[in-house]
């Protein structure tokens, strides 16, 4: 059965430069893992620093795991 989960990203003015290739790089791997990307917010707030939040709604039979499960070497 799939479900509708929630993926959040975020970013710091200083990581303007990386953010786009961020959030696709992210949608590239929900794909992979066999899930639809259903919409894309975006969210700004704050004054000092201003943080950028990304919101990525998809379809999948189960939850992605969190960046720190996949890219942790030890749980091999």
């Amino acid at each position: 059965m799939r479900t509708r989960y929630v993926k959040v990203m975020k970013f710091t003015v200083s990581d303007l430069r990386n953010m786009e290739q961020a959030v696709n790089n992210m949608v590239a791997k929900i794909t992979e893992y066999g899930g639809k990307v259903v919409t894309i917010i975006n969210h700004t707030f704050g004054l000092s620093p201003m943080y950028l939040i990304y919101t990525i709604v998809y379809e999948a039979d189960a939850p992605m795991k969190g960046a720190e499960e996949v890219n942790d070497k030890r749980k091999k």
